[in-house]
This record gives C-alpha cells, sequence and structure tokens, in this order.
C-alpha cells in the first residue's frame, strides 16, 4: 500500500445511485462519505455497534477513531506495524500488531491486554461470536526462509490466552477473513475460500469463490443478508448469497479494510487518495 493521501470512506447500504458530490472519481451503487482524508497510509477498519469507526495507520503505528457524530481523534499510538482490527462479543477493540507479533485488546480503562503473543507476522483478524478468534499469519519454507512467496496459514484462538491451533495451512496470498455462523471466508489469491464451521473451527477442504472474477482480494466484510463484499485493488466486489458477483464499487484507490456498521453501511479503508 502506498505511503499517500489516504481516505476511510463509508457506502451507504442504500443501491441507490445517486451524485457524490466532492468526490466524483468514485464510482459505487451506493452514496459516498468520506470520514477520513490525510496522508496516512491505512489498512483495518472495524466499526463499533454505537457506530465509531476504528482504522488503523501502520506506518506510524496508530489506530484512529471516528466518533458517530464524525470527529476523528487519535486512540492508540506507538504501535509496531498494527494492521487488522475487530470488536470482540463485549465490543471491546482487538488489533493485530503485526511488528511485535501480538493480539492486543484494547481494555475500557485504556490498557492493552495482550491475547496472544510470538506469532509470526499476523495481519488479519476475525472475531467469532463464541469468543475465538481467528487470525492470518505466515509461515516460512525452508530452513533459512527463503522462499519469496512464504506460505500463509490461519491460526484459531479459542480465548484469551490459549495456545493457538492452525486451522488452514500452506495458503498463498492470504490476507482478510470474515466469518458468519456457518462458515469461515479468507481472501487468497485468485478467489475468496470458504470453510464449513462446526463446534472446533474450520473443517473440510475449501470451496473456492470468485475465481474468475477475483484477481487479489484484501478486505472481506458479511452483510445481514449473507452476501460478501470483497475489496479487489480498485473495486470492491459483491458475492450474493446464490452465486452471482456483482460490481459494488468502483474507482477506488488500493482498498485494503472492509467493515460494515450498525446501518448496514460498508466501511472501505484506502489508501492513495
Amino acid at each position: 500500500m502506498r505511503t499517500l493521501a489516504a481516505a476511510a470512506v463509508l457506502l451507504s447500504a442504500a443501491l441507490v445511485p445517486r451524485p457524490f458530490g466532492a468526490h466524483p472519481p468514485h464510482d459505487a451503487l451506493a452514496p459516498v462519505e468520506l470520514l477520513l482524508d490525510g496522508r496516512e497510509t491505512l489498512a483495518g477498519v472495524a466499526v463499533g455497534p454505537d457506530a465509531t469507526v476504528y482504522v488503523t495507520a501502520p506506518a506510524r503505528g496508530r489506530v484512529l477513531a471516528v466518533s458517530p457524530d464524525g470527529v476523528p481523534s487519535l486512540l492508540l499510538r506507538g504501535l509496531d506495524d498494527p494492521r487488522g482490527v475487530a470488536l470482540d462479543r463485549e465490543a471491546r477493540l482487538l488489533v493485530v500488531e503485526r511488528g511485535r507479533g501480538r493480539v492486543l485488546r484494547h481494555e475500557p480503562d485504556g490498557r492493552l491486554a495482550p491475547l496472544a503473543q510470538r506469532l509470526r507476522r499476523p495481519e488479519w483478524i476475525a472475531a467469532a461470536a463464541d469468543g475465538a478468534l481467528y487470525l492470518t499469519a505466515r509461515r516460512l519454507l525452508g530452513a533459512d526462509g527463503s522462499d519469496p512467496d512464504e506460505a500463509w496459514l490461519i491460526v484459531r484462538l479459542a480465548g484469551a490466552g490459549a495456545a493457538p491451533s492452525v486451522v488452514a495451512h500452506d495458503l498463498r496470498g492470504l490476507e482478510g477473513l470474515a466469518l458468519d455462523p456457518r462458515a469461515l471466508y479468507a481472501a487468497a489469491r485468485g478467489a475468496v475460500l470458504r470453510w464449513p464451521l462446526d463446534a472446533g473451527g474450520p473443517h473440510g477442504p475449501p470451496a473456492r469463490l470468485g475465481a474468475r472474477e477475483i484477481q487479489r482480494a484484501r478486505g472481506l466484510a458479511l452483510d445481514a443478508r449473507g452476501a460478501l463484499y470483497a475489496a479487489d485493488g480498485d473495486r470492491v466486489t459483491k458475492l450474493h448469497p446464490d452465486g452471482r458477483l456483482t460490481s459494488f464499487a468502483r474507482r477506488l484507490d488500493a482498498a485494503a479494510g472492509l467493515a460494515l456498521g450498525p446501518d448496514g453501511s460498508l466501511h472501505v479503508a484506502e489508501a492513495g487518495r
């Protein structure tokens, strides 16, 4: 992701085209609102039940928050390459600190509690309703780690302090994660992967969704109707429950994290604008 003027964009859930006003380059099936605009490199985004938006800025080691009335503030700083963010079942913010190989939980008193440490380049996170966490991480191939295309894996944390268990491995180009009660989704090179879920996590070989249309998906988000949104370069693609793929937004600049707000609005972290 390039370090240029960055933005966090909100796309309304209403699928009604209209002019975008101040930002005509965006092309989407919804009104567009700019929530953040500044010289930050953005990565992950999450939205709380009160509609507060949380965005990571890896290059500066920061997490920014945008209040429901649109006021931005600096929430956390001094982190080492923060990437994915999510909310747990108690609406506490979870941050993946890639540089230190940790997952942190932001407590109500402002402390950062480490939930997992000594992970190898963790990046994206998804929180399940039962309290389990799913993370992407790297596994180097070869004794000297010389493989330039390192394999990825997905690990599951059953709870705070629990040892991570590997639930998927030998994945290529792994990026964002998304969950619903029935399945785990992962953005990978050339497709979105879907594993059925049971009480112990995902099982069986994954199904490949959008293998012809999706090139290099990054962030993923699921809506209440079961549609999956995938950030793919300069666009967001919508995978409908019946298998159809449609374009939801175009002319974005390095779309990364995606998140749905409590009103169904889609939030996109993009860099380069």
